[in-house]
């Protein structure tokens, strides 16, 4: 049996440290090209990383890309989904498909 003196404690769960990880977490960003041109509008609420990279690989457009950028603050997935809703509808960013007639 390990003495005492060398357990290492277990820590509570932290739920407060967990949701600000997630709050931090979501993000909308907005990618341009050349001249401003906002080519498109998009969210992730598992890390921008992520999401860049998948965009790498996956768009049309990202060769055109020249600047990313990120929006945080976002205190729920619902807030999050309607600011992408209502960039897209006010901004009408080139490559997105949908959402663009809402």
């Amino acid at each position: 049996m390990t003495p005492k003196a060398n357990r290492v404690p277990l820590k509570p769960f932290n739920y407060t440290a967990t949701q600000s990880k997630q709050r931090n977490q979501m993000v909308l960003y907005r990618h341009f090209g050349i001249g401003n041109v906002l080519l498109y509008v998009g969210i992730s609420n598992t890390g921008a990383a992520i999401r860049y990279k998948k965009h790498i690989y996956e768009s049309d457009f990202f060769d055109q890309v020249i600047l990313t950028t990120y929006e945080r603050g976002f205190t729920s997935v619902s807030e999050l989904i309607d600011a992408e809703t209502r960039a897209i509808h006010n901004e009408r960013p080139l490559y997105n498909k949908n959402k663009q007639s809402i």
